[in-house]
């Protein structure tokens, strides 16, 4: 049994069925729970689904928020605070647009996670 932190991208393509990848990621997320592993989410990867879903779907915050609920209860996202500091960020980071993946990546470690995403090039991440 494994414990996965999801990335945004991840929470994406699940909550918005118009999503390239919305297939893919029900069926890997499904098969995974099946076999008795654990998702989770932090503020800042909810934040990411609120963010993108207003902007991909033009709905308002409040039905923004209503997908978060509906995505937390279907996936029983267990909630993990943001609790890693700058100072811990990995030493792979070349630019700066690696550090949101690697601060998730800190931070699934922190609470004995992995990080689950569709990008294939974070290092210490699985992805789907």
């Amino acid at each position: 049994m494994t414990e996965y932190l999801l990335d945004v991208n991840v929470l994406v393509a699940y909550a918005i069925q118009e999503h390239v990848h919305h297939e893919r990621v029900v069926s890997g997320l499904s098969e995974r729970a099946e076999n008795g592993d654990n998702f989770c989410v932090c503020p800042i990867v909810e934040l990411g689904l609120i963010r993108n879903s207003m902007r991909i779907g033009g709905i308002s915050i409040k039905i923004a928020k209503q997908l978060m609920t509906h995505v937390s209860e279907n996936l029983v996202l267990k909630r993990i605070p943001d609790s890693v500091f700058s100072q811990q960020l990995p030493n792979w980071i070349q630019g700066y647009r690696q550090t949101t993946d690697a601060y998730l990546v800190a931070l699934a470690e922190a609470n004995g996670c992995q990080l689950l995403t569709l990008d294939v090039s974070i290092p210490g991440a699985e992805a789907m």
